[in-house]
């Protein structure tokens, strides 16, 4: 038999007769390589979401609002509403915008979902029972509330008039998959303002006036004595 007529072989052949394992040896080249080239992938993939994120966090402040939306949701008007386009879906936004802000530390997110999320069905929306699991790890450690879209919807516009918004758009065409981050000072937050303004209020009040001393009748003379 020739080897040329089974080139495969001839390898496997040359290492048993080194006294090696070239399987063994193989599998566990296979297993070392291939999570190293996916780990590295995806190591450049959320450097470059973060690298494209970041210049746009930076900006933001307290009650301010970051929003991680789906390709159809509908973008409020107004100068203080910023919009950009990621090549990521939703969850992978969201991993990173919260790693970010911890990372930074002086922002505090709350997070709003929206409840209708919850009963979206599978063969209505494919994915969304995958996507339902990944939020709730990423939400897990984040304050986090869980309300209908409308009013999610009006929280925005109430505060579109004031204060920033930045609108996310992500890959993911899941109905109400959308979270939206409201920012809090990380170092300094409503308790503690509640604090300080319940403070003032009493440094400011005015002092209680002192009561008058009581003076008995009879320390005084009758000066018609």
């Amino acid at each position: 038999m020739s080897l040329f007529r089974f080139p495969s072989l001839t390898p496997l052949l040359l290492a048993a007769a080194l006294g090696l394992s070239p399987l063994l040896s193989g599998c566990k080249t296979l297993r070392q390589y291939i999570p190293l080239v996916k780990q590295d992938s995806v190591k450049e993939e959320r450097a470059a979401l973060r690298a494209q994120l970041a210049p746009h966090l930076d900006v933001l402040g307290a009650r301010n609002w970051i929003v991680v939306a789906d390709p159809a949701y509908p973008i409020l008007a107004g100068e203080g509403v910023d919009v950009l386009a990621v090549d990521a879906d939703s969850a992978d936004t969201l991993r990173e915008v919260l790693a970010c802000l911890e990372e930074e530390g002086s922002l505090t997110p709350r997070l709003w979902l929206c409840s209708e999320l919850e009963v979206v069905t599978e063969q209505r929306a494919p994915g969304v029972r995958r996507y339902r699991r990944e939020l709730r790890k990423l939400i897990s450690r984040h304050l986090h509330y869980e309300v209908t879209d409308r009013i999610v919807a009006l929280q925005l516009a109430q505060a579109a008039q004031t204060y920033r918004i930045l609108y996310i758009k992500t890959g993911t065409a899941l109905p109400y998959s959308t979270v939206s981050i409201e920012l809090d000072s990380g170092y300094w937050d409503s308790d503690d303002e509640a604090e300080l303004r319940e403070r003032l209020e009493k440094l400011n009040a005015p002092a209680t006036p002192k009561p008058l001393p009581q003076i008995d009748s009879s320390d005084y003379t009758n000066p018609a004595a």
